[in-house]
C-alpha cells in the first residue's frame, strides 16, 4: 500500500472502534491487530496516540476496547519501533495515571487502564 491508502485504511479502523456493536468493536480490533504488522512507523505512532488519547477522553463504555487495542499495538510492534510507541504512549499514560475526576467510577477505569497499559509498555519495551 502506498502512504495515502495506508492511512485512509488506519483512519477507517480506528473509526470502527466508536461503532454501537461490540461485534464490530471486536473486529475492528482484531482488524487493527493485523494491520499494525504492516503498516510504516508513521502510522504506527498515529494508530499509538489515538488509541491512547481515546483511553483517555473517549466514552467510558468502549475504554475496555481501546484498552485491548492499546495493548495489542505494544505486544504485537516490532521491537524496532519500541522507541516511537514509547514516545507517543507513555506521556499520555502517565496523565492517565494521575487522571482526577468527579466521577471516582470513571476516574479509577482510566486510572487502571493507564497503569496495565504502562505496564506491558515497559515490560515489552523497558
Amino acid at each position: 500500500m502506498d502512504e495515502n491508502l495506508e492511512q485512509r485504511v488506519c483512519i477507517a479502523i480506528l473509526k470502527q472502534l466508536d461503532d454501537k456493536s461490540n461485534d464490530v468493536q471486536s473486529v475492528a480490533v482484531k482488524c487493527l491487530a493485523m494491520l499494525l504488522k504492516r503498516v510504516q512507523p508513521t502510522q504506527l505512532g498515529e494508530i499509538c496516540f489515538k488509541l491512547c488519547s481515546l483511553l483517555l477522553e473517549g466514552t467510558n463504555e468502549l475504554r475496555d476496547i481501546y484498552s485491548i487495542g492499546l495493548k495489542n499495538l505494544i505486544s504485537e510492534a516490532k521491537e524496532v519501533n519500541g522507541a516511537l510507541i514509547t514516545l507517543k504512549a507513555a506521556p499520555t499514560l502517565l496523565r492517565g495515571i494521575n487522571y482526577t475526576h468527579s466521577n471516582t467510577s470513571m476516574q479509577d477505569d482510566i486510572r487502571k487502564e493507564s497503569v496495565e497499559n504502562m505496564t506491558e509498555l515497559l515490560r515489552r519495551f523497558g
